[in-house]
C-alpha cells in the first residue's frame, strides 16, 4: 500500500489572511486536523493544525512565563503525594 492510495485528494485550504477564528469553524466542519496554507497562486506557505488553535487561544501558564514549565517532549516529574 502507498500513500497515494489512502491520502485525500479533495483538500480544504486555507490562506494566511484567513481569521484563526474562521480556520477553527472550517477544521471542525471538515473534520480534519489539518488545513494547508496556500497563497492566492494555489502555492503551499505552510500548514495549520488543531494543536496550533489550541496553544494561539490558551494563554500560558505562569510557569512557562517564567521558564519552568516543560517543553514539547520533555518530562517533568510529579509532585510527591505526601
Amino acid at each position: 500500500m502507498r500513500v497515494r492510495d489512502i491520502m485525500t485528494r479533495s483538500v480544504v485550504t486555507t490562506t494566511p489572511r484567513t481569521p484563526v477564528k474562521d480556520a477553527a469553524i472550517v477544521l471542525a466542519g471538515h473534520g480534519v486536523t489539518l488545513l494547508p496554507v496556500v497563497e492566492a497562486d494555489d502555492r503551499l506557505v505552510g500548514v495549520l493544525t488543531e494543536a496550533d488553535v489550541v496553544r494561539g487561544r490558551i494563554p500560558p501558564t505562569r510557569a512557562a512565563a517564567h521558564g519552568t514549565a516543560a517543553r514539547p517532549g520533555q518530562r517533568r516529574p510529579l509532585p510527591s503525594a505526601t
